[in-house]
């Protein structure tokens, strides 16, 4: 799928769950303001039921009027229950009202299950001034009741007082609701609205805001897709194009001009590809140095004349396509006992320049001056310096480089390069490093000394590699390795026993094996070359990282080998920087834990090794309980503060051994390594002892509680291990839905 489909569909998705979302919070909203509405429609029509039974009443009092059985009914009291049942002819709303009390004197206005919660809500919190809590009626009806307090006012004293203070009349209708005080509690204003309504009345507001919104999200998501396609996805395509070009080594390709606030990209990235061209470069040159020693030790090894050696050095060069030189070039070796140069071997050579530079004086043209100065001399065009020329010659470069042996000139490499070609700072570490060989080589040939004399030369040649070698003769056993190599592992070439058990003991054993085998398939014919990374012991006893590359150079008629000759280079620092970055992808920065990432990168291979081994191993789920509480109600940093300290209770309740990890947010999971079940209920209980004595010692104003869960891997059942997390997730949840009925039923 293309960059830009593939923004486009997470665009649509984003836009979707936006939507989806907006919607459902909308109809929530929408339903809670409709809610809202209906609880001050209750409260209006308390208010007019209130103020019409307070003047009403007060007017029968007033007015002097006989309480009797018959004008009993005046009172609004009485009255209000009577009014609620008339109300219902006159609508079709099926609201109901009342003035209630759990001692009434009227059976009209005795209060139900309902308002009786209602009282005694009251009567335990006097502040309050209104209740509104949905239910449902004997017939499955759904309702929200409405209720507000009714206090004893001074007025009421007189009909709800002392029984002996109370009106003749009273005392003979009544023997109920009296020794009222004045602010007591007497009842309630019963108010029950039906819940149909809501649902109603938020559809209608939701059907209409829904096709506005979705109007509005439909035009902002085709601007937003116009900007993305002109800001973003163009941009991001160019950025990919320059990528891939990298990926494919053309760091030169500029990229297309970017818009908007990625144009500040091009610059960077012109530097990046810049940087990874240098980069790739001088990784580049290391590999040809490594690749030119080891061809250079392979050729140093054969029977043949010194020319035959320098002219297979020549057309190893020549065919190197990262040099960019042309197929012409020659190695010039110093006549003894003179200051001139001898043309020793060629290829490509006109007859002209055959003839004219056979013999080359110290100074004469640009080799010469190579000679003469010990330096390499480098030409990108036939300058003032070519004074060796001829009729018709084309135009070139070159590079000469000395061949010395300490401070002594033995010859020169010249290389034809192509007119215009730029100086370059690899090419001639490079070029440098073979003439160090050569000159190691041309020592070996014209000295024939020891094993151990020509070694020291090519040390010379490895030293601008930075490169250990070693001489393993495979008929005596003995293997003769140079003072890098010794160094590198921090002990003096006489400290190392020169055999290959020597060798074998400074291996990492965890590498032995793999080791054996790679040069074992090497010795036997079955690969072109050895090559391994392993760690070896140094001298301080610290693991050094090496990367080990040889070849048999020598076998006998029936294809046994009996030499071969190799390199070593120390890669600490690219490793070391490996696994830095391995350890950052799996560890949790707030914490110091493993991460969701790290946990099931090691639980994984932990369930491998429990099937292996048929042995149960426990996964231990835990959830920091109240988490948002203390975030909503302290802030983050609060929270943060709450899940260092439970990752320190784990840390100092589990061994280094066992995987502890947080998951994301207040998840934690454990993986006990060789935990037995009794074991692991010790290790639980210490878990909970030890947040118990963290809030006993801590100055937080909240105390840390977690829930836990635990599942068991049983290897005669095997699962997987989400499988294995969600059984124990489970168990983590049970528990925590026990805390809260047990903290429920203690309230």
């Amino acid at each position: 799928m293309k960059l830009q489909n593939r923004i486009l569909l997470i665009l649509v998705l984003t836009f979707v769950c936006a939507f989806s979302i907006l919607e459902y919070t909308q109809f929530q909203n929408t339903k809670k303001n409709v809610l809202e509405s209906m609880r001050q429609e209750a409260k209006n029509i308390r208010s007019l039921l209130m103020s019409t039974r307070r003047i009403y009443h007060q007017q029968f009092l007033d007015s002097e009027i006989p309480l009797n059985e018959k004008t009993l009914g005046f009172l609004p009291a009485h009255a209000l229950s009577r009014i609620s049942e008339d109300f219902k002819n006159w609508t079709d709303y099926p609201l109901s009202f009342n003035n209630v009390s759990e001692r009434p004197r009227n059976p009209g206005n005795a209060a139900d299950a309902l308002e009786n919660e209602a009282i005694e809500f009251f009567r335990k919190n006097r502040k309050s001034t209104e209740r509104f809590v949905p239910y449902e009626s004997k017939e499955g009806e759904e309702f929200y009741h409405f209720s507000t307090p009714i206090y004893t006012e001074k007025y009421c004293i007189k009909c709800h007082g002392r029984l002996e203070s109370a009106p003749l009349p009273v005392r003979k209708l009544y023997t109920e609701a009296f020794d009222y005080k004045v602010g007591e509690l007497r009842g309630i204003m019963s108010i029950k609205l039906p819940a149909s309504r809501v649902n109603t009345l938020a559809w209608q507001h939701f059907k209409v805001d829904f096709l506005i919104q979705l109007l509005s999200f439909l035009f902002l998501f085709f601007i937003l897709n116009w900007l993305l396609r002109h800001y973003i996805t163009k941009p991001l395509a160019t950025l990919d194009t320059g990528l891939q070009n990298i990926g494919a080594g053309e760091y030169t390709q500029p990229l297309e001009s970017l818009n908007g606030e990625l144009s500040t990209i091009d610059g960077s990235f012109e530097q990046m590809a810049a940087k990874l061209s240098e980069r790739e470069e001088e990784l580049k040159a290391k590999s040809n140095q490594q690749t030119a020693i080891n061809t250079i030790l392979e050729i140093a090894q054969r029977n043949i004349p010194v020319e035959e050696q320098l002219k297979s050095i020549l057309d190893t060069l020549l065919s190197n396509i990262w040099l960019h030189a042309q197929a012409r070039g020659a190695i010039y070796l110093v006549k003894e006992g003179s200051r001139a140069l001898t043309l020793t071997v060629q290829e490509g050579y006109a007859d002209e320049i055959l003839k004219s530079c056979a013999t080359v004086p110290f100074g004469e043209c640009l080799c010469g001056r190579a000679a003469e100065t010990g330096t390499v001399i480098f030409a990108d065009s036939l300058d003032e310096r070519h004074n060796i020329t001829y009729d018709g010659i084309k135009p070139h470069g070159h590079y000469c480089v000395p061949i010395k042996s300490e401070h002594q000139v033995l010859g020169v490499l010249n290389l034809y390069m192509n007119e215009g070609h730029k100086r370059d700072k690899n090419h001639e570490e490079y070029l440098i490093a073979v003439t160090n060989a050569i000159a190691a080589l041309l020592e070996r040939n014209r000295q024939r000394k020891s094993i151990e004399e020509s070694r020291d030369r090519f040390d010379l040649a490895l030293k601008g590699a930075d490169l250990g070698t070693w001489d393993w003769d495979l008929v005596t056993g003995k293997v003769v390795f140079n003072e890098r190599w010794a160094g590198m592992l921090g002990y003096d070439l006489d400290e190392i026993e020169p055999n290959l058990e020597a060798w074998k003991r400074l291996i990492h054993p965890d590498d032995l094996s793999f080791v054996e085998k790679v040069l074992n398939d090497h010795l036997e014919g079955k690969t072109a070359f050895y090559a391994t990374e392993h760690r070896m012991r140094s001298k301080s006893g610290e693991w050094v990282w090496i990367l080990d590359t040889g070849k048999v150079f020598e076998r006998d008629r029936n294809g046994r080998p009996l030499r071969a000759v190799g390199t070593y280079l120390d890669i600490t620092e690219r490793k070391n920087m490996e696994e830095r970055l391995k350890t950052i992808s799996l560890t949790d920065d707030l914490t110091g834990l493993y991460n969701r990432r790290g946990f099931f990168t090691l639980a994984a291979h932990q369930i491998k090794v429990s099937y292996r081994q048929k042995r149960g191993i426990y996964l231990l789920y835990a959830d920091l309980d109240n988490l948002k509480e203390i975030n909503d109600t302290y802030g983050h940093n609060e929270g943060d503060y709450a899940i260092t300290d439970f990752s320190q209770i784990l840390k100092a309740s589990y061994r280094a051994s066992d995987v502890v990890a947080r998951l994301g947010g207040d998840e934690f999971a454990v993986i006990p390594v060789g935990r037995e079940g009794d074991v692991l209920e010790k290790v639980i209980e210490r878990l909970q002892r030890g947040i118990e004595e963290f809030n006993k010692k801590s100055s937080r104003v909240y105390k840390l509680s977690v829930s836990t869960g635990v599942a068991l891997y049983d290897p005669a059942s095997p699962c997987s291990l989400d499988d294995l997390v969600v059984e124990a997730d489970k168990m983590m949840y049970r528990e925590k839905r026990r805390k809260k009925e047990i903290k429920k039923e203690i309230k």
